[in-house]
């Protein structure tokens, strides 16, 4: 992760979850993130209001598999998204 202009880079580590096995990385071409998975950050603010920053990681468009692929992968997309009550993209 770059933090700065000088572009610093820092290793972000996750402790005490699971990140490899929604992820393969033995097909070329083939979109790695298997399905969407969330990834939430809390951020401290001068307020106290400790906001939360959620990343979505999702399956690829152009996968290797075929136009069917991308179809199922949208699908997970559309319905993961479809839970949260506000998105910013």
């Amino acid at each position: 992760m770059t933090i700065d202009d000088n572009f610093t880079e820092r290793l972000v580590k996750f402790q005490g979850c699971d990140t490899l096995s929604n992820e393969d990385h033995d097909n070329l071409g083939q979109s790695v993130t298997q399905h969407c998975k969330s990834y939430v950050f809390i951020l401290k603010d001068d307020k106290n209001r400790d906001p939360k920053l959620r990343i979505i990681d999702t399956p690829g468009i152009g996968d290797t598999r075929g136009s069917s692929q991308d179809d199922v992968n949208l699908q997970h997309i559309l319905s993961y998204i479809n839970i949260l009550t506000h998105l910013n993209a």
